[in-house]
C-alpha cells in the first residue's frame, strides 16, 4: 500500500492510499497539469511528479473509482513547486505465520536505516560509543554525546573537542578495523 501526499514546505495535502505503486502512478498521471520529471543517478532512473501554480486550474476534480479529489492552484504557494511524495505502508490486516520485520525504514537520529538492518545498526552504534568511552576515559579524558536532533545528528566530544559523528559511515568504519587505535589512525591519514 502507498500513501500519496502533495508536499510543499510545511504544507502537506494527503491524497489517499493506493493498493500498489502502479495504481498510484496512474492516478497522478491522469492529471493534465502535472509535470513529470525524470533524472538518472548512478544508472538508476528517478521520476518525480510536480505541481506548478501557473499550470494548475483554479479548481479541478480528479476522478477515480467513483471518488472525486479536489485540487486547486490555491492549495500551493505560487513561489515554489509542490511535489507528489509516496510512502510505502504496511498492511496490518493480513497475518503471517513467521514474525517478520515490516518493510521500510527507521530514522535513527539524522540517518535513515532499512528496518531489517535497524537492530544491528543501533546495537553497533551504541557499542561503538561505549568503546570510545572506555578508550578515552582510560586516558583520563571526558567523553560526551551531543547533537541529538540536530541536522547532522549526534556526535562525540572528547574533552569538548569534536571527534566524530555517530553516523552509519563512522559505525561502518569501526566495523572494518580491529581496534579504536586503528580507526583513529585511519581518520588521521
Amino acid at each position: 500500500m502507498y500513501l500519496l501526499e502533495i508536499d510543499q514546505f510545511d504544507r502537506t495535502h494527503k491524497v489517499g492510499v493506493f493498493p500498489d505503486e502502479a495504481t498510484m502512478t496512474a492516478w497522478i498521471e491522469q492529471l493534465p497539469f502535472v509535470r513529470k520529471e525524470t533524472h538518472e543517478v548512478d544508472d538508476t532512473l528517478f521520476t518525480q511528479y510536480v505541481l506548478v501554480y501557473d499550470d494548475m486550474p483554479t479548481y479541478y476534480e480528479a476522478e477515480w473509482n467513483g471518488y472525486r479529489f479536489p485540487l486547486s492552484k490555491w492549495m500551493i504557494d505560487p513561489s515554489e513547486e509542490a511535489y507528489f511524495n509516496a510512502y510505502a505502508l504496511h498492511d496490518f490486516s493480513s497475518t503471517t505465520e513467521t514474525p517478520t520485520i515490516v518493510e521500510g525504514t527507521l530514522q535513527v537520529d539524522a540517518y535513515i536505516v532499512a528496518n531489517e538492518e535497524a537492530d544491528v545498526y543501533i546495537a553497533s552504534r551504541e557499542r561503538f560509543y561505549q568503546e570510545l568511552c572506555r578508550y578515552y576515559e582510560a586516558k583520563g579524558k571526558t567523553v560526551r554525546r551531543e547533537g541529538v536532533g540536530s541536522e547532522d545528528g549526534e556526535y562525540v566530544l572528547v574533552d569538548d573537542h569534536f571527534l566524530c559523528h555517530l553516523d552509519p559511515f563512522a559505525v561502518e568504519e569501526r566495523e572494518e578495523v580491529n581496534t579504536i587505535d586503528e580507526l583513529l589512525k585511519r581518520w588521521s591519514e
